[in-house]
């Protein structure tokens, strides 16, 4: 499966009163590990990014303030009843083998 684009912008806010204000605005506050870089904070489209969870990606290129990175989803985050998501964590995986690890065949 090919990754999805995800637009970002980056955050500089932090903590549960900025996180909220982005998921009330329709977005998920999201970080960017590995690959030996400095890890970025970033905002995603929370419609964008439940489409692409209905289809079962694992996988995207984060464009915007994410600098068309190629990443993994790392982690998801769900709030304490596990309805909704809170914070995603991507892995950087520029060769798209750690995305291909995670799709069952």
């Amino acid at each position: 499966m090919d990754p999805i684009q995800l637009d970002t912008l980056s955050r500089s806010d932090f903590g549960s009163p900025a996180a909220q204000k982005l998921r009330d605005a329709g977005r998920y506050p999201a970080t960017v590990v590995g690959g030996g870089k400095p890890t970025i904070q970033v905002s995603v489209d929370a419609h964008a990014f439940d489409a692409a969870m209905r289809r079962s990606a694992r996988g995207f290129v984060l464009d915007g303030e994410g600098g068309g990175e190629r990443v993994a989803l790392h982690e998801l985050q769900f709030d304490p009843l596990g309805d909704d998501i809170q914070q995603i964590d991507f892995l950087r995986d520029p060769d798209g083998s750690r995305a291909a690890a995670l799709i069952p065949e």
